[in-house]
């Protein structure tokens, strides 16, 4: 199971940025794409809603002409929700464009604080 919240818990390797969570979720990958187990993803919904949002900003910030860097210092702009707004939404991004089916990029399942992908 991987879980994605708001908050980066430890770094496996900080100076390239590698959290512990997202160490474990590669060497899970490398297992799932062998066939030997399938990852389950919860991502709290407000996690999720962020990213949406945020996604939502940079275009419309796009739309009114700001280059690529102002457009991501403000989209990745640090808030009180996440600590580490850029490498949360970062990494969300990664697992589900590396490991959804084409048909569903996003957790299929809604849940009172999570929502659930079975992929």
């Amino acid at each position: 199971m991987l879980f994605i919240g708001a908050r980066v818990g430890g770094w496996f390797n900080q100076e390239k940025r590698i959290s512990i969570t997202q160490e474990e979720y590669r060497h899970a990958y490398e297992l799932q794409k062998k066939g030997k187990l399938k990852i389950i993803t919860f991502v709290r919904a407000e996690v999720w809603q962020a990213r949406e949002e945020r996604k939502e900003l940079a275009a419309y910030l796009a739309s009114l002409g700001y280059n690529d860097s102002e457009r991501l210092k403000i989209k990745d702009y640090p808030s009180k929700f996440a600590d580490d707004a850029e490498f949360i939404s970062t990494f969300t991004a990664v697992r589900f464009n590396l490991v959804a089916s084409p048909s569903s990029s996003k957790p299929s399942m809604v849940y009172s604080d999570f929502r659930v992908s079975t992929i």
